[in-house]
């Protein structure tokens, strides 16, 4: 979603730009936060917190972490 206005992010209570939110395929909010833990330097991503929710959504398994900030 392009939130050019910032609207979109304060309904959902983002705190920071970018922030991911991944639902299930119930509707339900599994994951929410950043998208890795560098957003400056993409060579230095040790955490891919929004991979790591997809994949465990795509596998049927439990999201281990559910929010970052």
């Amino acid at each position: 979603v392009v939130d050019a206005t910032s609207n979109v992010a304060r309904e959902f209570g983002a705190t920071k730009t970018p922030e991911a939110y991944l639902f299930d395929s119930n509707g339900n909010l599994v994951y929410q936060g950043a998208i890795d833990d560098n957003a400056n330097n993409p060579a230095q991503v040790s955490e891919t917190y929004l991979k790591d929710a997809l994949e465990a959504v795509v596998q049927g398994v439990q999201v281990q972490t559910k929010q970052t900030r």
